[in-house]
């Protein structure tokens, strides 16, 4: 269903006949000039909505526990988001895992704009693994301080503080990890 739309001052000067339009199912979007848009949908409709998405988020994760589901999930993930197809495909299961954790968090905290920025952070990471050079700097070993946040080794090798590690999975204060946007945290 197409959603309706009308200016914000509209739902002061014709409440009536934007409520009618609500009123009939029809989700209402109300412009406004100086700030976002807002949206007017029935509380039940919202309210399902939400208890439908925490529920996809806990089968999702329920799936993830098994081997063969989780297998089958992450073999058809790449059909429903192409994007994944440029990224590894253990890192497939990382999504996954991490949008539905962050699916559930949203539903109980109302913070629907981290699941959005998730998905959006993953499909970045997608397009820059995808360019050779920016795989090269995504893979890049980094070294990572609470103190200082994440800093380059080669900057640190320039200038002879700290010397290129072997290890380059880890990402606990203190130790070495890669650098990728779509998630802070290597796949396991």
């Amino acid at each position: 269903m197409e959603m309706a739309k009308r200016n914000f001052s509209d739902i002061v000067r014709r409440s009536g006949e934007v409520l009618k339009v609500s009123e009939s199912g029809q989700d209402v979007l109300l412009q406004r000039r100086d700030g976002a848009d807002l949206m007017l949908v029935p509380a039940e409709r919202e309210e399902g909505i939400r208890d439908s998405l925490r529920t996809a988020a806990s089968l999702l994760l329920a799936g993830l526990e098994g081997d063969a589901a989780r297998k089958a999930l992450t073999a058809k993930a790449p059909g429903t988001l192409p994007w994944l197809r440029l990224l590894p495909v253990e890192w497939h299961a990382q999504f996954l895992r991490e949008f539905a954790e962050t699916a559930q968090a949203a539903v109980d905290t109302g913070a629907f704009g981290a699941l959005g920025q998730l998905e959006r952070s993953w499909n970045v990471t997608a397009r820059l693994y995808a360019e050779p050079a920016m795989r090269e700097w995504l893979l890049e070993p980094i070294e990572i301080k609470p103190e200082y946040g994440h800093r380059r080794l080669r900057e640190l090798k320039k200038v002879g503080v700290g010397r290129q590690p072997k290890a380059v999975a880890s990402t606990r204060p203190g130790k070495t990890g890669r650098r990728r946007l779509g998630s802070q945290a290597q796949p396991a």
